[in-house]
């Protein structure tokens, strides 16, 4: 594992711009700025971060906490864990539009697209411990379904961390490790 030590982020630094999601959209790299409410392009080869409609603040939408990002069935999908709302993100102009309400029993931190299917990791609104974490499959078909059933996390000490799409795998991060979540 290499860390990309040259980001080149003009007019801030990558601390200031806390980046926390990270997706492959349309053959570019995309990632949202937790602390600025923006996405940013990022281009491994040179470091060089940019942000996409640099004069769009909170997505245009008063984004609270941003937290993740997915590319899902020809659109880019961000998660805001302080609104708790999902938004499609306009690539070009960098605005978000409402797509859903996320369930009010859950506060996102996590979006994943697998095999045709958007997935949220969540913490449930219980007492927030590493056993109140749990997955819900989201429809974004704007049929205003509602989300199937939350798979709870099963392990003793298990803190999710991120939730990933990978071949034939959605992987669970933790702080103790990599899992395989089943989405049978």
């Amino acid at each position: 594992m290499e860390m990309i030590t040259n980001l080149l982020v003009p007019g801030l630094s990558v601390g200031e711009m806390h980046p926390t999601g990270l997706a492959s959209h349309g053959g570019i790299l995309y990632m949202v700025g937790q602390s600025t409410a923006r996405l940013y392009t990022l281009n491994t080869d040179n470091g060089l971060v940019t942000s996409v409609g640099p004069d769009v603040s909170e997505f245009g939408v008063g984004a609270q906490k941003p937290i993740d990002i997915a590319s899902h069935d020809g659109t880019l999908y961000m998660v805001d864990c302080g609104k708790e709302i999902l938004y499609a993100l306009n690539t070009e102009t960098g605005r978000a539009e409402e797509v859903r309400r996320l369930p009010s029993s859950e506060r996102p931190f996590g979006v994943a697209s697998h095999e045709g299917k958007l997935y949220l990791l969540t913490w449930s609104r219980q007492p927030a411990t590493p056993k109140s974490a749990g997955i819900i499959e989201l429809p974004v078909d704007g049929s205003g379904a509602d989300p199937g059933p939350r798979q709870p996390l099963v392990g003793a000490q298990i803190t999710p961390s991120g939730l990933f799409s990978y071949g034939s795998d959605l992987l669970l991060g933790s702080n103790d490790g990599l899992y395989r979540v089943n989405t049978d």
